[in-house]
């Protein structure tokens, strides 16, 4: 191939995904060009690329990828050359109130890579090298690509806050749930407990070290956590699975003064059941919501801790993927995940090509 072309899986219109060889792209100032190594399909990528649509055509998808910096653009130190790398998608303006109090995730008008701006469904994409997260070489490629869920998955324990000693039960054991019941134990939690409907999911959990997982195919769940915790109920629930069954059934686990953390997204309306507002309101439970990371220094980067707890191999990774395709195999990864034709936890390009 021409060293100044790539392969790339571009968006063309909703549902028209094509593999082809496209241009490589030349850093700007403030720019690498990274090669990437894999890129994780997020669940947000599915309606995406079938239904919405990104924010112009074509675009190249992918915002959960990591790789190694190649080219450096004016004003980038030639130190990050060679250095492995995951991206944070999301470039906030810089001057906003949000972006001036250190919360770009809400920036009115950011920039995100793999909607916005081309991601990495490709074998080489631009982005600010103020959003490298780097890692030691003891991290593989695919392991580094999920650094943005495994951020989420902190975010949205960091938030409301984990106790020693807390009880977490955590609906959900898909790729961010997963992370989040990983989080809860780091963060000190003394029970974790994983609830999905599931067997290969609830394997997940268990393989990633939760003390107890609830398949709610066959068990009630409020039952179980209430007999678990001797009536008391949990000190914390996330609903990671984006359901109107369990986010109901997060807050009737969750004991009094318990906090709630909301990470899944459900489609189309949800209606609270009364029981639920009532004991909202009775028990003075408090209700997070979650979109995203922290990625500025200070207060808080969920970026730096969760780099820092895979290179010291804190977080576990290698049950949660469940499936790998090369870049030619795009539109296939699509369709597993589209139609829900197979079991799938996180599903990965692997630029390698390997399976």
């Amino acid at each position: 191939m021409d060293p100044q072309m790539m392969k790339a899986a571009q968006l063309h219109a909703p549902g028209d995904l094509r593999v082809e060889t496209v241009a490589k792209p030349s850093p700007g100032t403030g720019q690498v060009l990274l090669e990437v190594e894999a890129c994780g399909v997020c669940g947000s990528d599915i309606p995406r690329i079938c239904v919405t649509g990104t924010y112009h055509f074509p675009t190249i998808p992918g915002h959960e990828f990591a790789g190694r910096v190649v080219e450096a653009g004016p004003g980038v130190d030639a130190k990050y050359l060679g250095r492995r790398s995951a991206v944070i998608p999301l470039i906030g303006c810089g001057v906003c109130e949000m972006c001036r109090t250190g919360l770009p995730f809400h920036c009115a008008s950011y920039d995100f890579l793999g909607s916005r701006s081309d991601g990495g469904f490709a074998e080489y994409v631009l982005a600010p090298a103020s959003n490298l997260v780097f890692l030691g070489e003891n991290v593989s490629g695919e392991a580094a690509a999920l650094l943005e869920p495994m951020a989420v998955g902190l975010h949205c324990m960091r938030r409301p806050g984990v106790e020693p000693g807390d009880t977490v039960v955590v609906f959900g054991a898909g790729g961010i749930g997963l992370f989040a019941a990983q989080w809860a134990r780091l963060l000190g939690a003394g029970r974790v407990i994983q609830v999905d409907i599931r067997e290969r999911a609830l394997e997940s959990a268990r393989a990633c070290g939760a003390d107890t997982i609830i398949d709610a195919s066959s068990e009630k769940a409020v039952e179980k956590v209430m007999e678990l915790t001797s009536g008391r109920g949990a000190d914390l629930a996330v609903e990671a699975a984006g359901s109107p069954i369990s986010t109901a059934e997060a807050f009737r686990c969750v004991r009094r003064r318990g906090r709630i953390s909301f990470v899944g997204r459900i489609d189309g309306a949800w209606t609270m059941p009364e029981d639920v507002l009532t004991g909202l309101m009775r028990k003075e439970q408090t209700l997070y919501g979650n979109w995203g990371f922290d990625s500025y220094s200070f207060p808080a980067n969920d970026w730096e801790v969760a780099a820092q707890a895979l290179s010291a191999e804190k977080i576990v990774v290698e049950p949660i993927i469940s499936h790998r395709f090369a870049l030619d195999e795009a539109n296939e990864a699509v369709r597993i995940m589209r139609d829900k034709a197979e079991h799938f936890c996180k599903v990965m390009l692997v630029m390698d090509g390997r399976r």
